[in-house]
């Protein structure tokens, strides 16, 4: 008899606590009634992020001619990537050895992340027929998005290689890292180009 009680009971507890939980349907209904007035509102009030629009640098002659004979002629897709990686590597690092180098590109001039330099590539990128992918991320540097440079690196990589991977790992640098970069192929004056152009 006792054992018939305690089982009465045991499931009294269990059946009353799991009406208790179970939401009723006016309050269920109330409840998603305030959730999509609340999403609602949240849409409604929530003023659209806009980026800001970067000017467009506009290149000089000089500078065009300049730039011409220190990374070469682009003709082609292929040296349009390799300049894109290479000027990457200025915020990327391919391994903890930071050999700079880049196997398998073709790089006469080690080119900066200059606003001049991204121009003179977007020219070019136009003028050759270029994978649209190559003039995607020059119009993102273009317009200071660098986030996703070591995505980009990779990107400009397939185009050149057809090869999605690469043999270690690719990093961002810090902000001292790169300066450090800056200072080891361009000096003082390739330092204060970046801070004047990028802050």
């Amino acid at each position: 008899m006792k054992k018939i009680l305690i089982f009465i009971f045991g499931m009294a507890i269990v059946v009353g606590g799991a009406i208790l939980l179970l939401p009723n349907d006016e309050n269920a209904n109330s409840n998603q009634s305030d959730r999509n007035n609340t999403q609602v509102e949240t849409k409604e009030n929530a003023e659209p992020k806009i980026s800001p629009i970067v000017e467009e640098y506009s290149l000089s002659e000089e500078a065009r001619e300049r730039i011409a004979t220190e990374m070469g002629e682009i003709e082609d897709e292929e040296f349009l990537a390799s300049n894109i990686m290479a000027m990457a590597l200025q915020k990327v690092k391919l391994h903890e050895n930071e050999n700079f180098e880049i196997a398998g590109t073709i790089i006469r001039h080690r080119p900066q992340i200059t606003r001049e330099n991204i121009a003179f590539l977007k020219e070019k990128a136009k003028t050759i027929d270029s994978d649209p992918v190559l003039e995607e991320i020059l119009n993102k540097w273009s317009q200071e998005n660098f986030t996703d440079i070591d995505k980009d690196f990779m990107a400009a990589k397939n185009v050149l290689t057809g090869d999605d991977e690469y043999g270690y790992e690719i990093k961002k640098r810090t902000f001292e890292k790169e300066e450090q970069y800056i200072m080891h192929f361009y000096g003082e004056e390739g330092l204060k180009k970046h801070k004047e152009q990028w802050g």
